[in-house]
């Protein structure tokens, strides 16, 4: 996926979950660090590399990861679930529409 692409659907997502309080972001050429701001004192930290086909979305609460949705050349698509984030568990892949909804459940999950 080209970078601009990724970033276009990043935003699109943004608007749709009211959780997210703000985001910035830092770009290359060929990658793309977001850090979004969350309610709750939490962060989400998405890392994409367009070269590499990296993608890395980690929900942080308490300067500690707690979920994680990741694509990595050498593990492919995995998850750290919830309640034992350190563990990588393989899933099919995942498109942002897919990352975002799941995303909104881990939430509801911790906040409800």
């Amino acid at each position: 996926m080209e970078l601009d692409v990724f970033f276009k659907n990043l935003e699109t997502q943004f608007k749709d979950l009211p959780f997210i309080e703000s985001w910035t972001y830092e770009r290359t050429n060929t990658t793309l660090k977001i850090k979004v701001i969350l309610k709750r004192k939490s962060f989400l930290h998405i890392f994409f590399n367009a070269m590499l086909r990296i993608q890395s979305f980690a929900l942080v609460i308490n300067e500690e990861r707690v979920w994680g949705l990741d694509r990595d050349n050498r593990l492919g698509w995995h998850e750290h679930p919830l309640g034992s984030a350190e563990k990588h568990i393989s899933v099919d892949e995942q498109s942002i529409e897919a990352i975002f909804h799941r995303l909104d459940s881990v939430w509801n999950q911790i906040h409800n």
